[in-house]
């Protein structure tokens, strides 16, 4: 998180930095409100990501199943892919990188 206090950009949040800005505890409580809200926000958008994923990679599974000509990778590596989408998020938290095929 990226803001601006008495005209210079921070980007730290811990509670000392924030203080030994010159930041009052209001201040400081505002900083980590907006913090813990662009972080909710970033897990929702993650999760709807993976469920757009877990969507195509279906859809690619379900065309190599019909034998069709337009499957480009094994049935295997598109469910290790699906298994790696769904650890992606575990109860609200994004755990590794985001998973790639």
């Amino acid at each position: 998180m990226i803001y601006i206090f008495k005209g210079v950009t921070h980007s730290g949040t811990s509670s000392e930095y924030l203080t030994s800005l010159g930041m009052d505890e209001e201040q400081v409580e505002s900083i980590k409100r907006q913090e813990e809200f662009e972080a909710s926000r970033f897990i929702e958008k993650e999760k709807n990501w993976v469920v757009d994923a877990l969507l195509n990679a279906d859809i690619l599974i379900n065309i190599c199943l019909d034998d069709d000509e337009r499957c480009r990778l094994s049935i295997d590596v598109l469910r290790k892919h699906r298994k790696a989408l769904r650890d992606y998020v575990k109860d609200g938290v994004i755990v590794g990188e985001r998973p790639v095929l």
